[in-house]
């Protein structure tokens, strides 16, 4: 199992990027994204919207990885809490499918900056699993890790695009 923690400082009030999250697809870094689907939608009792997407994604990945994979695309599923008394927007994302080889479940909390204003931060932390063994298990961990750091950089390109398209504000 290998875990990754990190955060990223957004320069955007969380009211904006609550209302960008839910417009971040399509953008330029955002390809691999082939289709995305509403499946449960309700405000609980404390008065919280909570979210169930399916999106289909594709990843190109080495040949030896193709091998032990029975498609391209994976099914990801993602469930989301906006909390507009607590000012957080959380999501829980997990793979539906290729969980033979490898499981990741990735958590977001978005909430205001405690002094600075008009700034968001955004908490990640990632989960990774394998039920593979020995050598495939250890090489399949390192390059997932290692892809989810290196595309973190892509997502918050995009996510920051979708921002600027809806706010018109240049110093993100």
């Amino acid at each position: 199992m290998k875990k990754y923690e990190g955060s990223t400082l957004i320069n955007h009030d969380w009211q904006q990027i609550a209302i960008a999250f839910w417009n971040r697809y399509p953008n330029k870094y955002s390809k691999h994204v082939l289709s995305e689907d509403i499946l449960d939608r309700r405000i609980d009792s404390h008065g919280q919207l909570i979210t169930k997407r399916l999106f289909v994604k594709t990843n190109s990945c080495p040949r030896w990885i193709e091998r032990l994979m029975q498609t391209k695309n994976v099914h990801i599923i993602e469930e989301s809490v906006f909390d507009p008394l607590r000012r957080t927007l959380t999501t829980i994302t997990r793979n539906l499918g290729a969980t033979n080889l490898l499981t990741i479940e990735e958590v977001c909390v978005y909430k205001p900056h405690k002094s600075e204003e008009n700034t968001t931060v955004l908490e990640r932390t990632a989960v990774f699993d394998s039920k593979l063994s020995g050598f495939k298990k250890l090489a399949v961990l390192r390059l997932s890790f290692e892809r989810y750091k290196h595309n973190i950089k892509r997502t918050d390109l995009g996510f920051r695009q979708v921002i600027q398209g809806l706010f018109r504000k240049q110093d993100i």
